[in-house]
C-alpha cells in the first residue's frame, strides 16, 4: 500500500529525498582522494522533516515488493 495517493508518487518523493541528501561534486571536490570522493557522492544524508516520510516510504515499498513476490 503507497504511502502517497500512489506508487508512482511514492517513488517521486523518495527520489526528491534522496536528492537532497546527495553532495554536490563541487562539495566534496577538496577531499583528499578519488576514493574518498567517490564514496562521498555516493552516499547520502536524510535530514529533519524528511526522515519521517522517507521510513514511510521505505515500509511502502516493502509492502509493494512483498506483495508483488506474493503475485507471482
Amino acid at each position: 500500500m503507497p504511502y502517497y495517493d500512489t506508487i508512482e508518487e511514492d517513488l517521486a518523493r523518495a527520489k526528491a529525498i534522496l536528492a537532497r541528501g546527495r553532495p554536490a561534486p563541487e562539495d566534496v571536490a577538496d577531499l583528499p582522494t578519488p576514493a574518498l570522493r567517490a564514496m562521498a557522492l555516493g552516499g547520502g544524508t536524510i535530514y529533519g522533516g524528511d526522515v519521517y516520510a522517507a521510513y514511510k516510504l521505505l515500509e511502502s515499498f516493502v509492502a509493494e515488493i512483498e506483495r508483488l513476490r506474493a503475485s507471482q
